[in-house]
């Protein structure tokens, strides 16, 4: 037989199939657990948690970003530092409820201050300065009388385009005071609606252009304020003075260079905010809860002289926070008619 013929009746070998690996457990995991997370954000977003938990975040992420340090000791009438980095609290006045929403008025202090590498700086105004004033975020809101906690958190609360009642009025008053006493003041309000999301970038145009169409100006301003909870989740209303005239406490915001970017007069705004701190607290015991060194510029580095003033909290009535203001607006004027 020849060797082709018998290559034909040989068996045909069968076809060689490459079988697919199937997948690992161990990407099998990891697909199950992007597959769950994203389930749980989703869930997260469309159930309204986040806007409850969005002021804390922004607090953490600002704690790892933007380091900041207390300046200023608080008054000697406040009695002994505390031994920790919590705010003092004093007995008087005692915790309140204010109606639908949990309130507790505190008088705050912040701790012992570092040593500051900055020195005293005097302030020298030749005339009265110009003064511009503005409001970063003019949303911002205090308590009304009658408040209730929304649906979508009690955050909410404290932010509102109501002109009566947000920063506006109280920025307002600080122009009211500082003219009356003879100060050429410059307010240039922003839209309510904006919001905090960009507003550094929009509070550094307005500065730029405020200052390219009125370059007399000499000191700006910012007003705001603070956004303050306790352990248990109630609102904190910062107040001094009587209990039945209560004044919203003032904490000073001072930038710096210390992140690398340029803030030239740190040091002089620094100084204007120990000035005020002292002539406040002379007319005023325990209005000031100190000045806060931020390492970033706060869009201090443009002007001549810059500040930024936080009054009261989102727990107190706009009337303690306007009383604030016409406090410090005669405190301020005293400083620039005296030189």
């Amino acid at each position: 037989m020849k060797q082709d013929d018998l290559k034909k009746q040989l068996p045909i070998p069968s076809e060689k199939v490459k079988l697919q690996k199937p997948i690992g457990k161990r990407l099998f995991r990891l697909l199950s657990f992007l597959v769950c997370t994203a389930i749980l954000v989703a869930a997260f977003a469309v159930s309204g948690i986040w806007t409850s938990f969005g002021a804390p975040v922004k607090t953490f992420f600002e704690g790892i970003f933007r380091r900041e340090r207390v300046t200023e000791q608080k008054p000697e009438n406040a009695g002994d530092e505390p031994s920790s980095s919590a705010p003092e609290t004093s007995e008087n006045p005692p915790e309140e409820g204010q109606s639908a929403i949990p309130v507790v008025a505190k008088t705050l202090y912040e701790p012992k201050p570092e040593e500051s590498s900055a020195g005293e700086v005097p302030i020298l105004f030749e005339t009265p300065p110009v003064v511009l004033i503005y409001c970063a975020n003019p949303a911002e809101a205090y308590l009304e009388k009658e408040a209730q906690i929304p649906e979508d958190g009690a955050g909410e609360a404290t932010f509102s385009a109501d002109p009566q009642r947000n920063i506006s009025a109280v920025a307002k008053k600080l122009c009211d005071v500082l003219t009356e006493h003879g100060i050429s003041v410059i307010f240039q309000e922003q839209e309510a609606e904006s919001g905090y999301l960009g507003s550094s970038e929009r509070s550094a145009d307005l500065i730029r252009k405020a200052l390219c169409e009125h370059p007399q100006i000499s000191l700006v301003i910012s007003v705001g304020r603070d956004s303050l909870f306790d352990g248990e989740g109630n609102y904190i209303k910062t107040v001094t003075g009587d209990a039945d005239d209560p004044t919203a406490q003032v904490l000073a915001i001072v930038g710096s260079g210390e992140s690398g970017a340029s803030c030239p007069a740190w040091q002089e705004n620094l100084a204007l905010a120990r000035a005020l701190q002292t002539e406040a607290e002379r007319e005023t015991p325990g209005i000031f809860r100190g000045i806060r060194v931020k390492s970033t510029p706060q869009n201090q580095q443009y002007a001549k002289l810059s500040l930024s003033l936080l009054i009261g909290s989102g727990g107190n009535f706009a009337e303690e926070a306007e009383r604030s203001a016409e406090k410090i607006g005669a405190s301020l004027s005293a400083l620039f008619l005296a030189s």
